[in-house]
């Protein structure tokens, strides 16, 4: 390694946040429950045979039980808007007893202000130490409002029963019992310990790792392409969006002037890299 005294002093390892997931279970009879973790050993034969031989049925899903999503927004007493991801899925009788059980899971995105820090430790693995969770108060009670707002919207449904929270259970209190942990609250949508921005990290007060061509601050040939030189959480699942950022990156890189060229190199496979 080199010595300390040649270390770019970057933020790297700030800024992390990730989807806030909280769950809620509702129960109703004509939710049914189809146990695709026994279909991988004994499956309904008739499904088994339809997904086999023509390709259709309901093995063909690329997720279990997967019902509606849908999307919210709130706005703070801070004045930030923060949108809401809702995804349903059915799931067996282990958290209510009931196999007629769908979870509701809502993942706080786009406008949340917490935000955490991943290191890495002495073993060379990564590390939470700072988990990005509600830790700003209008996130919190943002998560309240987006889910008294769906207890609201249904809450006349014949036959319809809240588990969790339950019927007699307020909003806050359940959402105040959960504890806030990468273990109970992640979707493991890792965003921002790289942060892109114009306010070069090395400087005072300085927030970012990369300029606005992924440069790595500091460096003249070190970029960054991933999820983590976002700024912030997106709306949904960050797959896509990281993809297009990758494209973007891959054109403002090919252009700069001293910018890196594809040329061969003596290599026993006689395969082209591309330098950076």
């Amino acid at each position: 390694m080199i010595g300390n005294d040649s270390w770019i002093n970057l933020p790297v390892g700030y800024n992390l946040v990730d989807h806030v997931n909280t769950d809620t279970f509702i129960t109703h009879p004509d939710i049914v429950f189809y146990d695709f973790y026994q279909a991988w050993t004994k499956p309904i034969r008739s499904d088994e045979t339809a997904y086999l031989k023509n390709h259709t049925g309901i093995l063909t899903q690329s997720a279990p039980n997967i019902g509606p999503v849908f999307w919210e927004e709130v706005t703070g007493a801070d004045g930030k808007v923060r949108q809401f991801q809702w995804t349903a899925r059915i799931e067996g009788a282990d958290q209510t007893g009931s196999n007629s059980t769908m979870i509701m899971s809502q993942y706080l995105g786009r406008g949340s202000t917490s935000r955490g820090r991943m290191i890495i430790r002495q073993g060379l693995d990564t590390f939470v130490s700072d988990p990005p969770y509600l830790k700003d108060v209008n996130d919190k009670l943002a998560v309240i409002a987006g889910i008294d707002s769906v207890r609201k919207a249904i809450s006349g449904y014949p036959k319809l029963e809240w588990k969790f929270p339950a019927a007699n259970q307020t909003t806050q209190n359940y959402v105040d019992g959960i504890v806030v942990s990468a273990a109970k609250r992640r979707a493991n949508h890792w965003l921002g310990t790289n942060k892109m921005g114009l306010d070069d990290g090395r400087k005072e007060k300085g927030t970012a790792v990369v300029d606005l061509n992924t440069k790595v601050y500091g460096t003249d040939n070190l970029f960054v392409v991933d999820g983590s030189i976002f700024p912030g959480m997106v709306s949904a699942n960050p797959s896509a969006m990281i993809v297009t950022a990758a494209e973007n990156a891959a054109a403002r890189i090919l252009a700069l002037k001293n910018g890196p060229r594809a040329k061969p190199v003596s290599h026993r496979t006689g395969a082209k890299i591309l330098t950076l």
